[in-house]
């Protein structure tokens, strides 16, 4: 048999600089995926807000057309606040920009007035008569937008 000379005595492991240079890049993989995380994490806070923002902004919109279209038989705008005459009643129901809320303002059976906040944070309440339409605009406090037209007379 024909040994090779050193090949016996050769130690089996890793050095030190194998072992830094491998914890190294770990570290590096790790403090990346921290990273992307981050990101991720931040973009979805944004995108929900916007969503939820959004979403709230749309359902106050329909609220007020349900009640236009089954209650009401005419709306009118009257200095950011918006009116809404119910059908066989003389009761008129407000719409308006109270603070940083939107409140919808009701007369009971009892002719007392009842509050109800349909948004909160709110930037601006506007409303815009063109003819015999009345143009709604709502603008969060996170900057999102909804609009919506109404017409109702006799």
């Amino acid at each position: 048999m024909c040994f090779i000379k050193g090949s016996t005595n050769r130690k089996k492991g890793i050095t030190l600089i194998e072992l830094i240079i491998s914890l190294s890049l770990l570290v590096i993989i790790i403090s990346l995926l921290i990273s992307s995380f981050n990101i991720l994490s931040k973009t979805y806070t944004q995108v929900s807000t916007y969503a939820e923002g959004t979403i709230s902004i749309n359902e106050a919109l329909m609220f007020i057309s349900n009640k236009i279209e089954n209650n009401c038989y005419k709306v009118e705008s009257d200095n950011g606040v918006l009116k809404l005459y119910e059908k066989n009643s003389s009761y008129v129901d407000k719409v308006k920009k109270s603070g940083e809320t939107l409140q919808f303002i009701y007369q009971s059976s009892y002719n007392e007035f009842t509050t109800n906040t349909l948004l909160y944070d709110i930037q601006s309440f506007t409303l815009t008569k063109i003819n015999n339409v009345i143009f709604v605009k709502i603008i969060g406090k996170d900057g999102t937008v909804g609009e919506k037209c109404f017409a109702k007379e006799l």
